[in-house]
C-alpha cells in the first residue's frame, strides 16, 4: 500500500515507517502536528511536539514531502471510545490528513508509532475510518524491552529529547543515545517500574539517523531547558537552536530488513425477566427470539442469498430488537452462515450497515447450506470490547464494525480467528493445514490475552474446517490436542462448505477471564433412548456452556438429548441457546428440537464429515459423532 507515516521526530514513529517499508509499502508522504508559534512543547495526549524545529528536516532526510499543521493540542473528548468532538486535537490529525489525501490521493494507509496507548491507537483508527483509510501500528502490543532492543539492532540512532520520570535528569540524560541507555533504563524500569521506551510519558527521543535516511541529523548547537525543579523527577527537554545535515555514504542507505521477533522469556434491564420462544415469517425469513434475565438470542433464516439474504435477516432481526427495546448497540456475538463465500465483500458490505461503528459486537462468518442465517447473542449487562482496526506484528486487525472479542460478565467471547499473518493480514502461500492450525492459534492467543484470558481459561473451542480428508482432520484435531495438553476446553471440529480467505480452519472460543473462578468441569458418558451420549458440561456464575455428542440416528439422538436435559436439574428450562451440527440434514429435526426446548435452534449442516469431539476422558480422545450440540443455559441460582 502507498503510505503517509506520521512522525514526530521520536523513535516509535520512526520504527514504525521503517517497518512498513520492510512489509513492502511504499512511503509516499510524511504528515506531523506542530505547536502554535513561539512553542516549543504541546501539552498533548496524543502527540510529540518537543523537537518539532527538526521535523522539516525529516522531509529531506527520507526523500518524501513533508505536509505540517498547528495543532492547538486541545483535548474535548478524554473517553476511550472517541467520537469526532469539535475543538479536540484528533480533529487537527483528521484535518491533517484530510490536506495529505487531497494532496496524494494515491495514499491508501497511515503509520503510527502506537505501542501500548489504546486512547492514542483508536483516535488513529478512527481518523482512520473516517477517510477511507487503513490504520497500520506495526509496533502495537510489543514487548518494550525487545523492541528497544530491536531499534537499536537495526540502527536507529536516538537521543532522548525529554526526560520527565525518577531516575532521569535534563542535566545528565538528555542528548544521550538509546543504545548508551538501554541497561539504565532496564534499572529504572526493574526499580522503579519505568517503561524502557518511555510508553508512560517518561522520556521522549529524537532519531538523527536510521537505514532508511538519505542524509542524517548533526546538532550543532542546542539548550537543555528545565521546567521542573522536582528533587526526585525533574522535567526537562532539548531545544534544538542549530544544526545541519550530512549526506550519507549509498552503501548506508536500505529498506529495513525484517528481524525475527524477540521475546524476554526466549436487551434493556425493564425488559420481561423471561418470554418463550417467539416465531415469525416476515416475508421468506423466519425469525425466533428467546429473551431470559439479561440475556437475549434471536436467529434469522431467509432463503434469499447474497446481500438481499443478509439485509432481510438483519433487518428481521433489528425489528425485533427494536420490538424489545434493544438494538445492534447490545449485541456481543453474532454468527454469519452464508452460501458462498465468494460473495462475502457485498455481503459484508450489507452487514456492516446495521452494527455501530464504536464497540460492536464480536463475529464470525461461515459458508453452509443454502440461503442467508444469522445468529445474535445480546445482553443488557455491560461489556468490554477489544476492537483493534491497525494491522500491526500483534494479531489480524477486524477493519469494520466487528470486534476482536466482547466480554460479558464472567465470559470473554472470541471472534473467529483465521490464520492470517498480522503484519500483512493474509494467509501465507503454501501453508498446510497444520502450520494454518498453528498460526491461528497463535493469533488466538494474542487475542486472548489482550481480552483478559489466556489460552489455559477457554472453555469452549468450535474449529470449522475445510479439509480434503478424514487424515487431515485427524491431524488438525491432534495438534488442537496438543496445544492445551492436559487443560483442554471443550473441542469439536465441524467440516463446512467455507471460509473467509479460504482458510482450511476457523477457531471461535468462549473463555474466562483472568481473576474470575475457573468454570467448573464435568464430564458424562452414557446411553440414552438406545444412544449413546458424550456429554461436556463448564459451569460459571451466571452461564454453563455444554457440548453433547451423540452416536445414533439423528432423530432419536435429539430425542436423547431432549430426554437426557431434562434429567438434569433446571436444564431444560434454563436453555437460551442452542447450535446443532450434523452430517445429516439438521434441518429435519430443527422445528421439533425448537419446539420442545423453546429456544430458537441454529443448525449447521456438517459438508459430509461427521463432527468431531475431543474428549481426554475417552480412549483416543478423538470422537467423531453423526449429531453435535452446543448449549448455552442459565446456571442454577
Amino acid at each position: 500500500m502507498k503510505v503517509v507515516a506520521l512522525v514526530s521526530g521520536g523513535k516509535d514513529s520512526c520504527y514504525a515507517a521503517m517497518k512498513c517499508l520492510a512489509y513492502g509499502h511504499e512511503l509516499v508522504a510524511l504528515a506531523n502536528l506542530k505547536p502554535l508559534s513561539n512553542v516549543d512543547e504541546a501539552d498533548s495526549y496524543m502527540y510529540q511536539t518537543v523537537g518539532h524545529e527538526v521535523i522539516e528536516a525529516y522531509s529531506e532526510c527520507l526523500g518524501v514531502p513533508l505536509v505540517r499543521l498547528e495543532t492547538k493540542a486541545k483535548l474535548a473528548n478524554s473517553d476511550l471510545a472517541y467520537e469526532p468532538t469539535p475543538g479536540d486535537e484528533v480533529e487537527d490529525l483528521c484535518q491533517l490528513l484530510s490536506i495529505v489525501k487531497s494532496q496524494y490521493p494515491e495514499i491508501q494507509a497511515v503509520s503510527s508509532g502506537a505501542v501500548l496507548s489504546n486512547y492514542q491507537r483508536l483516535r488513529v483508527e478512527n481518523v482512520c475510518s473516517r477517510l477511507g483509510l487503513t490504520s497500520l501500528a506495526y509496533l502495537w502490543k510489543r514487548d518494550q524491552r525487545a523492541l528497544l532492543r530491536e531499534m537499536i539492532d537495526q540502527q536507529v540512532d536516538a537521543i532522548l529529547i525529554k526526560v520527565a520520570a525518577i531516575g532521569l535528569h535534563p542535566k545528565k540524560h538528555l542528548k544521550q543515545s538509546i543504545k548508551a541507555m538501554e541497561p539504565y533504563l532496564i534499572l529504572l524500569e526493574e526499580k522503579y517500574g519505568v517503561s524502557v521506551c518511555g510508553e508512560g510519558g517518561e522520556f521522549e527521543t529524537l532519531v538523527l539517523d536510521c537505514p532508511m535516511f538519505k542524509r542524517r541529523i548533526v546538532i550543532d548547537s542546542s539548550t537543555v531547558v528545565v521546567t521542573n525543579e522536582d528533587k526526585y523527577a525533574p522535567v526537562g527537554y532539548l531545544k534544538v537552536d542549530n544544526f545541519h545535515l550530512v549526506d550519507k555514504e549509498a552503501s548506508k542507505v536500505s529498506t529495513p530488513v525484517l528481524q525475527p521477533q524477540r521475546s524476554t522469556e526466549d436487551v434493556e434491564e425493564d425488559s420481561p425477566s423471561e418470554r418463550s420462544s417467539i416465531t415469525s415469517l416476515i416475508s421468506d425469513t423466519s425469525l425466533s427470539s428467546i429473551v431470559k434475565g439479561e440475556f437475549a438470542f434471536f436467529s434469522a433464516e431467509c432463503k434469499e442469498e447474497g446481500t438481499l439474504g443478509m439485509c432481510k435477516a438483519m433487518k428481521a432481526i433489528e425489528e425485533k430488537m427494536a420490538a424489545l427495546g434493544s438494538n445492534f448497540t447490545h449485541a456481543y456475538y453474532i454468527y454469519l452462515y452464508i452460501s458462498d463465500m465468494s460473495n462475502f465483500g457485498l455481503i459484508n458490505k450489507e452487514y456492516c450497515a446495521f452494527l455501530p461503528a464504536k464497540e460492536p459486537s464480536a463475529r464470525a462468518c461461515i459458508e453452509c447450506g443454502a440461503g442467508t442465517r444469522v445468529d445474535v447473542a445480546v445482553t443488557s449487562g455491560r461489556r468490554e470490547t477489544l476492537h483493534v482496526q491497525s494491522i500491526s506484528e500483534w494479531a489480524p486487525p477486524c477493519i469494520g464494525p466487528y470486534a476482536q472479542s466482547n466480554g460479558v460478565s464472567e465470559v470473554v467471547h472470541l471472534a473467529g480467528v483465521i490464520p492470517l499473518f498480522p503484519p500483512t493480514a493474509d494467509i501465507p502461500s503454501g501453508m498446510g493445514p497444520i502450520d494454518q492450525t498453528r498460526l491461528t492459534v497463535s493469533n488466538l492467543e494474542s487475542v486472548a490475552i489482550e481480552s483478559k484470558s489466556s489460552l489455559d481459561r477457554l472453555i469452549q473451542v468450535t474449529a470449522y474446517t475445510r479439509l480434503a480428508s478424514n487424515e487431515s482432520m485427524k491431524a488438525v484435531a491432534e495438534e488442537l490436542a496438543r496445544t492445551w495438553d492436559n487443560n483442554m476446553p471443550m473441542i469439536s471440529l465441524v467440516e463446512v462448505t467455507g471460509l473467509p480467505r479460504s482458510a482450511v480452519v476457523e477457531l471461535c472460543c468462549d473463555g474466562t477471564r483472568v481473576g474470575e473462578e475457573r468454570a467448573r468441569c464435568s464430564f458424562m458418558e452414557e446411553t440414552v433412548l438406545g444412544c449413546k451420549l458424550f456429554s461436556s458440561k463448564r459451569t460459571l456464575a451466571k452461564r454453563s456452556f455444554w457440548q453433547i455428542g451423540v452416536e445414533g440416528g439423528v432423530t432419536d439422538g435429539l430425542s436423547a438429548v431432549v430426554e437426557y436435559l431434562k434429567s438434569e436439574a433446571q436444564a431444560v428450562g434454563s436453555v437460551l441457546s442452542v447450535r446443532l451440527f450434523s452430517s445429516v440434514d439438521p434441518f429435519l429435526c430443527k422445528n421439533s428440537l425448537s419446539q420442545e426446548l423453546q429456544v430458537p435452534v441454529v443448525s449447521i449442516p456438517a459438508n459430509g464429515r461427521d463432527p468431531v469431539v475431543l474428549h481426554q476422558e475417552v480412549a483416543g480422545g478423538l470422537v467423531a459423532v453423526p449429531l453435535l450440540l452446543h448449549l448455552q443455559t442459565l446456571s442454577e441460582s
